[in-house]
């Protein structure tokens, strides 16, 4: 099953033990937007917003904006091994197809390259 960018909060607040009312106090999102943005019912997030989202989630920004669909920013493609990194350290197997599929994309697209 392939996550989205909402599940995938969701799944990461759960696992670290918070509840919504924590995770607005914490990233200054109301209860009501975080609940419409875990159900994937929220407009796409602003670069600033997802930035005030990482720390309370411990998923770096670089790894949310691609998740939310920003992928085509050049300074997450100049941090794409850190990225990674961080993807490895949070995502799930499951959830790793989204993110194969983006790179997949983008390095088609050729707006990235990977050095071998």
């Amino acid at each position: 099953m392939t996550l989205t960018f909402g599940q995938t909060l969701r799944d990461q607040r759960l696992k670290l033990g918070k509840d919504l009312k924590k995770m607005s106090a914490e990233t200054g999102v109301s209860i009501s937007q975080r609940g419409r943005i875990e159900r994937g019912r929220a407009n796409k997030l602003r670069p600033e917003s997802i930035r005030r989202l990482a720390p309370a989630y411990g998923i770096s920004c670089e790894a949310l904006m691609l998740l939310a669909g920003y992928g085509h920013m050049p300074h997450l493609m100049n941090n794409l091994p850190l990225f990674i990194s961080e993807a490895a350290r949070t995502l799930s197997p499951e959830d790793w197809e989204p993110l194969r599929s983006a790179v997949a994309q983008l390095v088609a697209e050729k707006t990235i390259a990977l050095n071998q």
